[in-house]
C-alpha cells in the first residue's frame, strides 16, 4: 500500500483530497499549522488519517508520495523542500488528477464564480437521480456536511479551480464553462493572462469530450472561439446554456431556460416544458441550473429526478447562507463573495429577499490588488445595500504591499451611510449588531477571509 501525506491538510481542497486518498486505497497522513480547521473534522472522523501539527522531517521521509497545497510552496519549509528534492512532491490537485480520477468519467464546472454551488447542486442532483456520483467541491454541502461524497459509479463531479492553473491535470469528459472575467490580480498580471489559462484548461478535455457553455457570458463565448481548432481537432462537442436567450452562437444543443416567476428572489423557470421552482435565489442560480440540467443530460441522467434534486437543493456553506434568524425578522447571511460581481449578485439577490427589511453590506475586501484594480465596480455593487460597513481588507498572499486608501473606497461609495470599520471582527459584530437591533434588516456578510467570523458573531 502506497503512503502519501498532504501538507497544509486543514484546507478544504487538501481535507477533501485526503479523503479521497483514503477510499482510494492509499495509507495517508497529513500535517498542517492549524489541525483545527472545520474542514478536518470529517478527516478526524475516519480514525484512519494520522495528523500532525506543523512541519517535520519525519513526516515525509517514508512517503512515497506528499501532496501539498500550494500555499504552502516557496515558503522555505524544510519538508517541502525535502520532498521536491527527493522527487516525490506535488500539488494535491495533481495528485487528484493523475491517480484518483483516473480512469473516471470527469465533469469539471469552471469558471469566475459560481463552482462551488454548481457543483454542489450537480452532486446532490445526480445522488437524487440514483447516478451515485463521487463528488469533490470547494465547500461544506450541507447535505453530507462534508467537502466530498465518494461513490461507487465511475462519475467524478469536480470543482475546477483555475488559480494557479490548479486544475490542468483532471482531463475531464464534460466541462462547464460558468463565466470568465478578470479574477487573482495578484498572480496574473492581465486578463490575458488569466483567460489563457482557462483556454489551456479547455485543451485538456478528452476526445469526443462535451463542453458546456454560458452562452450569455462574453468571456465564455470568447474563449470558446478560441479552442475551435480543438474542438474540431478531437471532436469535442459543444453544448450551450442561456436565461436570456439573446446569443446566436451555433451549438449541437442549447438549453434555454425562462424565468418565468420571482418568489421574493427564487425563481420558477421553464425548460423543455419542464417548470422547474428555485429553492435558492438569484437569476445566477438560474443559470447554475440550467448548466446542472445540461450536464446532466449529456451523462443521461433521469432528467425528473435531477429536476427534483434541484428544487430541495440547500445551498453550500457561506453561498447565501442564512445563518440567523431574529425575533424581530433580522435575517444574517453569510457569504464568500469577494470578487466585485460576486457582491453585486448576492446583494441584489439579498435585496430581492425582502422589500421590508433593511439592506445591511458588511464587506471584507479580499487581497489588496483586488481592491485596488476595481475599486470603482465595487464601490458601484455596494450602493445597492442601504448601510454600508466596509472592515479591513484580508491580505493574505499580499502581506507586506501596501494598503488601500479606504477613504478613497468610501468616497467612491458615495453614500450616506458608508463606514470603515477598522477593527476586529469580533468588534465589527458589535458594532453592526447594536445599528440592527431596533430595525429589521437583511445583514448580507461577505468576503473570504476573517469574515465568517463577524457572521457567526452576529
Amino acid at each position: 500500500m502506497k503512503k502519501v501525506h498532504f501538507i497544509g491538510v486543514g484546507g478544504s481542497g487538501c481535507a477533501g483530497c485526503a479523503m479521497m486518498a483514503l477510499n482510494a486505497g492509499y495509507e495517508v497522513s497529513g500535517c498542517g499549522i492549524d489541525l483545527n480547521s472545520s474542514y478536518l473534522d470529517q478527516v478526524k472522523d475516519t480514525g484512519e488519517i494520522e495528523l500532525f501539527e506543523g512541519h517535520d522531517l519525519s513526516h515525509v521521509k517514508d512517503a512515497d508520495i506528499v501532496a501539498c497545497s500550494p500555499a504552502v510552496l516557496g515558503k522555505g519549509i524544510e519538508e517541502v523542500d525535502y520532498a521536491f528534492k527527493d522527487g516525490k512532491l506535488m500539488k494535491w490537485q495533481h495528485f487528484l488528477g493523475d491517480f484518483v480520477m483516473k480512469d473516471k468519467k470527469v465533469i469539471a464546472i469552471c469558471g469566475t464564480h459560481g463552482k462551488t454551488s454548481t457543483t454542489s447542486m450537480l452532486g446532490t442532483s445526480l445522488e437524487n437521480a440514483g447516478v451515485d456520483p463521487s463528488v469533490f467541491v470547494g465547500g461544506v454541502v450541507p447535505k453530507w456536511d462534508k467537502t466530498i461524497r465518494v461513490g461507487q459509479s465511475d462519475i467524478f463531479v469536480i470543482e475546477a479551480d483555475e488559480y494557479d492553473s490548479n486544475f490542468i491535470k483532471y482531463a475531464p469528459d464534460v466541462v462547464i464553462l460558468n463565466n470568465a472575467e478578470m479574477e487573482h490580480p495578484e498572480i496574473f498580471d492581465s486578463e490575458e493572462e488569466y483567460m489563457a489559462i482557462f483556454e489551456n484548461f479547455l485543451r485538456t478535455v478528452k476526445e469526443n469530450g462535451t463542453i458546456i457553455v454560458n452562452l450569455d457570458d462574453s468571456g465564455c463565448l470568447k474563449l470558446i472561439e478560441s479552442v475551435q481548432d480543438y474542438i474540431v481537432e478531437n471532436k469535442i462537442e459543444v453544448r450551450g446554456f442561456t436565461i436570456t436567450g439573446e446569443s446566436k452562437y451555433a451549438c449541437e444543443k442549447v438549453y434555454d431556460g425562462l424565468i418565468i416567476a420571482n418568489n421574493s428572489g427564487k425563481r420558477t423557470f421553464e425548460l423543455e416544458g419542464n417548470l422547474i421552482n428555485m429553492n435558492v435565489v438569484g437569476d445566477y442560480n438560474v443559470s447554475n441550473a440550467v448548466a446542472v440540467l445540461a450536464a446532466s443530460d449529456v451523462i443521461g441522467a433521469d432528467i425528473s429526478k435531477v429536476i427534483e434534486g434541484i428544487e430541495n437543493f440547500e445551498t453550500a456553506n457561506r453561498r447565501m447562507q442564512v445563518i440567523k434568524n431574529y425575533d424581530n425578522g433580522t435575517v444574517i447571511i453569510n457569504d464568500y463573495a469577494h470578487h466585485h460581481t460576486q457582491v453585486k449578485n448576492a446583494l441584489k439577490a439579498a435585496r430581492e429577499m425582502s422589500d421590508e427589511r433593511k439592506l445591511v453590506a458588511v464587506f471584507e475586501a479580499h487581497q489588496i490588488s483586488r481592491l485596488n484594480n476595481h475599486m470603482q465596480e465595487y464601490a458601484d455593487a455596494l450602493k445597492i445595500a442601504d448601510k454600508i460597513y466596509v472592515t479591513p481588507v484580508f491580505v493574505g498572499r499580499e502581506a507586506g504591499k501596501a494598503l488601500p486608501d479606504m477613504q478613497k473606497f468610501l468616497d467612491m461609495i458615495n453614500h450616506d451611510n458608508a463606514f470603515f470599520v477598522n477593527e476586529e471582527p469580533e468588534e465589527v459584530a458589535k458594532i453592526v449588531s447594536k445599528q440592527i437591533e431596533d430595525n429589521a434588516s437583511t445583514v448580507v456578510v461577505m468576503g473570504a477571509g476573517k469574515s465568517h467570523i463577524v457572521a457567526n458573531n452576529l
